[in-house]
């Protein structure tokens, strides 16, 4: 099996990957996808998560919860950062994944298992209740167990056998996506900002594009911009409430931030003002032949973008407060 050859488009929230996403669509050697944000290794419930406790944990418990967790975020439309015309098939082959990761399954329930009891045990009367229950069950044969039981699966795999059977999957789902072999796949936020490495080995080559932007217009970007339908100061990607909580984030973001052959740094800004030697350098990393001309992309249009935090003297202090304690982030727009 070939396997995909990956770039990833990692933003945090309002950092402006959308714009390098308008860049690259102008290659066509490149298929991207400009619709969906691909949060399926890392999102909470995700792959990532099922890992930790089908691998890692190795509790004879947790797998089962984490299991279930797995295929319910199937559901839930939040989760599922795929074309809504195949849904159906995408669960279908979450569900072949999940089973070749499922070692047993079985009929039952545990009382370690919160998520499983609704309280009864905790109870003088509860146990009494239950104790007799379970007497009659082995007397007649017939469950009578309170709570009733459910379905309960149990997995505690390698890293190498976890790893072969992702692998399989997340092909499926990129070919189910309408993507070929034959040419790289640009997908924003398949790998985060703040791991860029985790998970590129699932497949047969990776590059990630991180976008960063100066941390005074993320800031106000954040706390003055909401979406549509949504009220002012939701605080939607950053804790804007407060620069001193902003602060503490963004540096965390940043903190385990690794730039190497497969990772590039590009500054938002740059890419406005020092278009052409940024987009050199852009084609020397991916190896393509991007022309600004030829794409969606307006630098000067998204120079409107740039010194944002500025069109809000209410917030001075903080941004004052920002640069003080980030200088290192801040771009020199003089």
């Amino acid at each position: 099996m070939r396997g995909f050859d990956v770039i990833s488009i990692s933003g945090y929230g309002n950092s402006g990957a959308s714009a390098v996403i308008d860049l690259l669509k102008a290659d066509k050697d490149l298929q991207v996808d400009d619709k969906h944000e691909w949060q399926q290794l890392h999102q909470c419930d995700g792959i990532f998560d099922l890992k930790y406790y089908l691998v890692n944990n190795r509790d004879k418990i947790s797998s089962n919860t984490a299991i279930k967790r797995f295929w319910n975020s199937l559901f839930d439309n939040r989760c599922i950062q795929i074309d809504r015309r195949y849904r159906k098939e995408y669960r279908k082959i979450s569900s072949a994944y999940l089973h070749e990761l499922i070692q047993c399954e079985w009929d039952g329930y545990s009382a370690l298992d919160g998520r499983e009891i609704q309280g009864i045990e905790k109870t003088w009367e509860g146990r009494v209740i239950l104790g007799g229950l379970r007497y009659l069950s082995r007397k007649l044969g017939y469950d009578l167990a309170l709570p009733r039981s459910k379905k309960r699966y149990f997995s505690m795999l390698s890293e190498k056998e976890f790893d072969r059977i992702t692998v399989k999957y997340l092909q499926r789902i990129l070919k189910l996506s309408g993507f070929s072999e034959n040419k790289p796949v640009v997908l924003e936020q398949l790998f985060i900002y703040s791991d860029p490495l985790c998970g590129n080995h699932y497949f047969k080559s990776s590059k990630t594009i991180l976008i960063d932007r100066d941390p005074r217009d993320v800031y106000a970007s954040v706390k003055f911009s909401a979406k549509d339908g949504e009220p002012m100061r939701i605080c939607r990607f950053f804790p804007s409430d407060n620069a001193e909580s902003f602060i503490k984030y963004f540096k965390a973001l940043h903190r385990n931030v690794t730039i190497n052959d497969s990772v590039y740094l590009l500054r938002f800004e740059d890419l406005i003002y020092d278009t052409a030697n940024t987009i050199e350098k852009l084609n020397l990393f991916l190896h393509t032949t991007i022309d600004v001309n030829k794409s969606g992309f307006n630098p000067q249009k998204s120079r409107n973008n740039t010194q944002f935090y500025k069109r809000f003297p209410e917030i001075g202090s903080d941004i004052r407060m920002i640069e003080e304690a980030l200088p290192e982030y801040l771009y020199p727009f003089s």
